[in-house]
């Protein structure tokens, strides 16, 4: 399970977060992984922590590739990402077993809310 938290204040954000990883095994071949590391990422001025597995890593990571190419409101940007996103997994794991497949979890971000709001 993991613990993360954001915080608002009148001088900047806080993003809190959990260390630990539990890695799934390859079914069958391997058994899982459990290690430490950070699950706080920045780029481009956004900070962000996930949670679940892999696919909301690469959900985060499309949000800071296109965040200078939106265009649109801030909701239908990220519904945009995360349809991106499960679709080139949907390809990728089409001929998966189940157990193999990502599933998502969420990203909590952080970003400067002046750059968001577009009129």
């Amino acid at each position: 399970m993991t613990f993360q938290i954001g915080i608002v204040g009148t001088d900047g954000v806080l993003l809190a977060s959990d260390m630990l990883v539990n890695q799934r095994g390859i079914s069958g071949h391997t058994y899982g992984d459990t290690y430490s590391t950070s699950k706080i990422a920045d780029s481009k001025g956004i900070a962000y922590c996930c949670t679940g597995d892999y696919l909301t890593i690469l959900a985060a990571e499309k949000v800071t590739i296109e965040i200078e190419n939106r265009d649109t409101d801030t909701k239908q940007f990220l519904q945009y990402c995360g349809a991106h996103v499960l679709q080139q997994e949907t390809i990728r794991s089409a001929n998966m077993n189940d157990w193999d497949k990502l599933t998502g979890g969420s990203v909590l971000f952080a970003y400067k809310l002046l750059y968001m709001i577009k009129k």
